[in-house]
């Protein structure tokens, strides 16, 4: 009897460890499994750049090796945040950034690394994460391709481009950013200011002022309204709103040396950019003239640097103004708090963001009409062809080599400034390492 009444006891002991062993192996599977999957996540970040995982990628990287940038005083106004489709730019990405650091505010940056690129940003920019946000993303990421007979097939080019704003759009809004520009790396955001070379029929000097006021006049034409100039008077726009734009542009910083930046002037002038959740600024094409005169060179310049190593800094010349087959279609800043994103934007193109864009019909805007541009850079030839891009050809290098027609002196400055806002030229320096090197992307040398 004692027997039989200890074996249900026996069996219950031995029961409980096994239940005990299956939950120790469960417990050491899952491990495993924990490991292996942490390896696998990091080899497939390694190959594509996944917003989350790359980005942890580059902090990692950045608390390595860059621990001494610190961020000191900072730009003021606006947070900018910034998208662009990229391939192979590391040869102006230094630049690029800082200079909107500098400008804009910009506190989010993310970059599509397109098909075929055989560099990463992450090489040069890593060393920006103490200052900026950076995210990059692999081709995969936000342009996945479909499988034709078991071959990925990817979209073309101007559609990859258009479906990195789409995500880069849905991405800042998950980040709760607000101003967002979608540019490429040798373009510039700047003031607009009225210069000599501007539309003549609006805007000219009176007297014996330097600076210049509104002329425009539908029933007195000035002297000087002659030749394209004129177009303005038949335009079929409001003149009493642009009259006001007109009045603002007079009133413009004309160097990127005075205190204000383009992200505190449009946190000043919160009315004129509430209007339009998206707005389309003209783009100035400069050529491939690259100034020689040390003089002019080294105005502004802070020591330790040299101007030849920054293209902002040493090619100005460019094209006319408003002059459609010299400068082509505009670019986009949205009001990314203002856009719902359940659902997806309905871009014309990467030159028409939004619907109703900044109250135009099409992606391009007037000179006249805009407070502030966009600067595209051709570079030199050597400059222009590194990239390892198919697209480029001699034909659209010569096309945008010679417009060289006028000169602007602008963008001087804003080194200066850069300086400043991170502490002084010691950490300048150190970000900016590297900058004016030129690599060749089609040979990786």
């Amino acid at each position: 009897m004692q027997s039989i009444c200890a074996n249900p006891y026996q069996k219950l002991d031995n029961a409980i460890k096994i239940i005990l062993l299956i939950l120790l192996l469960s417990q050491i599977i899952f491990i495993v499994n924990l490991e292996a999957s942490s390896y696998l996540e990091y080899d497939f970040v390694t190959e594509n750049y996944d917003e989350i995982s790359s980005r942890n990628k580059i902090e990692n990287i950045s608390s390595r090796n860059n621990k001494e940038i610190v961020q000191v005083q900072g730009p003021k106004g606006v947070e900018f945040s910034v998208c662009a489709l990229i391939k192979d730019e590391n040869n102006n990405l230094l630049e690029w950034t800082a200079y909107h650091y500098t400008m804009i505010n910009m506190r989010h940056l993310v970059l599509c690394n397109d098909l075929d690129s055989v560099s990463s940003p992450l090489d040069i920019l890593h060393r920006w994460q103490n200052l900026t946000k950076i995210d990059v993303w692999d081709v995969d990421k936000f342009s996945p391709p479909r499988l034709v007979n078991n071959e990925k097939t990817y979209v073309p080019y101007k559609y990859r481009q258009m479906n990195c704003f789409q995500q880069c759009i849905k991405h800042f809004k998950v980040h709760n950013r607000t101003w967002a520009l979608f540019i490429d790396p040798d373009e510039f955001i700047t003031f607009n200011p009225v210069t000599d070379d501007d539309n003549k029929c609006i805007f000219d000097k009176v007297g014996n002022q330097s600076t210049f006021d509104v002329v425009y006049d539908e029933s007195l034409v000035p002297e000087n309204c002659k030749g394209n100039d004129a177009d303005v008077i038949k335009r079929a726009d409001n003149k009493t709103t642009t009259m006001g734009i007109w009045k603002k542009r007079v009133m413009l910083p004309s160097s990127s040396l005075v205190s204000k930046s383009i992200s505190e002037y449009i946190e000043e002038e919160q009315e004129t950019w509430s209007k339009f959740n998206c707005h389309i600024f003209p783009r100035l094409q400069f050529g491939s003239k690259q100034e020689t005169n040390e003089k002019i060179l080294n105005k502004d310049i802070t020591a330790g640097f040299r101007a030849q190593n920054f293209t902002t800094l040493s090619f100005f010349s460019h094209g006319k103004k408003g002059h459609f087959e010299t400068n082509k279609w505009g670019k986009c800043m949205l009001d990314i708090s203002r856009l719902d994103t359940s659902r997806r934007i309905m871009m014309r193109n990467v030159h028409y963001l939004a619907p109703n864009c900044g109250g135009e019909r099409i992606g391009f805007v007037e000179n006249d009409k805009s407070l502030l541009r966009i600067n595209h850079y051709v570079g030199t030839y050597k400059q222009f062809f590194v990239k390892n891009d198919i697209h480029r050809t001699k034909k659209m290098f010569d096309r945008r080599a010679k417009a060289s027609i006028y000169s602007t002196y602008e963008m001087q400055g804003w080194l200066s400034q850069f300086v400043k806002y991170v502490g002084g030229t010691e950490q300048a320096m150190k970000l900016l390492e590297g900058v004016g090197e030129i690599k060749d992307y089609r040979t990786n040398k």
